[in-house]
């Protein structure tokens, strides 16, 4: 056991380890930086969103949906296609007019790349929660139990980003170049020890 434990007190001692340390250190305060920002630009997307679509459908300003389920997004009778081989969901209209269909459609559109994480979301909290619509443009796996931004990692804040294309129009960077600020990939802060 004392093994161990000067093996762990010599790593922590190596300059490469507190290098590693400084950069989980600047991913933390990164993610903290744009995350007031991800959360007001997806709130805005989604309050436009609802707006328009409520407008379009002639449904009162207050109307909410709260029918509707995950199943009804993986199992996608709109497109005529389920994306799981054995499907035993219930398939069920948006009891308000279709309200939920064309949020759904809304998201699809939004999508860069038109790989949009039903899995992630809960569609029955989409009319109050703006945070299950951010969802749908993270990976699409791990996501699906964080339920703010505070729960949520670098990652997921920055696929929301590069996914959602109204972020475009808030930003400097060429979110379509191949190497944007968002994908570079992540480079050593200092290089032989030195900063």
């Amino acid at each position: 056991m004392a093994e161990r434990k000067d093996s762990s007190e010599s790593k922590i001692s190596e300059t490469k380890f507190h290098n590693w340390i400084k950069s989980g250190l600047a991913l933390m305060h990164t993610r903290n930086g744009i995350q007031p920002f991800v959360i007001d630009e997806i709130t805005a997307f989604q309050q436009t969103m609802y707006s328009g679509i409520l407008t379009l459908l002639g449904i009162d300003t207050d109307s909410k949906c709260s029918a509707c389920t995950t199943n009804a997004i993986i199992c996608d009778k709109v497109f005529e296609k389920c994306r799981r081989r054995s499907c035993t969901s219930f398939h069920r209209e948006c009891p308000e007019r279709g309200l939920c269909t064309k949020v759904k459609e809304k998201i699809i559109k939004a999508h860069r790349y038109h790989g949009t994480s039903w899995m992630n979301t809960d569609a029955k909290l989409w009319c109050s929660d703006p945070w299950q619509i951010a969802k749908c443009y993270m990976p699409r796996e791990g996501y699906s139990t964080q339920m703010s931004a505070d729960e949520t990692d670098f990652n997921g804040i920055v696929n929301i980003i590069l996914n959602n294309e109204n972020f475009a129009q808030k930003l400097s960077a060429k979110l379509t170049d191949s190497e944007n600020i968002f994908r570079k990939p992540l480079n050593m802060m200092y290089v032989n020890g030195k900063s």
